[in-house]
């Protein structure tokens, strides 16, 4: 399991990310593939034609900075701690945690097997450019 958080300047809009990630997911093949490890002679890398958009948002702003600081690392503890199961797609999940009108952290965790660190980063970038 990676975890990758990241501080993001500017408003979140939660409805324009939703369809920016769910664009990009019907683009990629990645991002709708599980595996199966048991049911064939050899594993097989299975791609299903759609797959869930995993995004969980929380909005931080009412509380304070170590309230919010807290939060945070408690959802990447969980997060490091939370594994996949191979043969259910989609083997990666967001968070986005909402922390002041103009700023959130973006969370996102995958499965080795999907996201290396270039994908990822582009994978991101995509979504954000969407």
């Amino acid at each position: 399991v990676n975890v990758t958080s990241l501080h993001v300047p500017g408003r979140f809009d939660e409805a324009v990310f939703r369809a920016a990630l769910a664009r990009v997911v019907r683009r990629h093949a990645v991002l709708r593939t599980s595996f199966d490890l048991s049911g064939l002679s050899e594993p097989t890398q299975l791609v299903h034609a759609t797959a869930a958009s995993p995004l969980v948002v929380v909005d931080l702003r009412g509380g304070g900075e170590d309230a919010r600081r807290t939060a945070l690392a408690e959802h990447v503890r969980r997060e490091r701690t939370t594994a996949f199961d191979p043969a259910v797609a989609p083997l990666w999940r967001m968070a986005v945690h909402v922390l002041a009108d103009d700023a959130f952290q973006w969370t996102v965790t995958d499965h080795h097997a999907v996201l290396d660190g270039w994908s990822l980063a582009a994978t991101l970038a995509e979504v954000t450019e969407t």
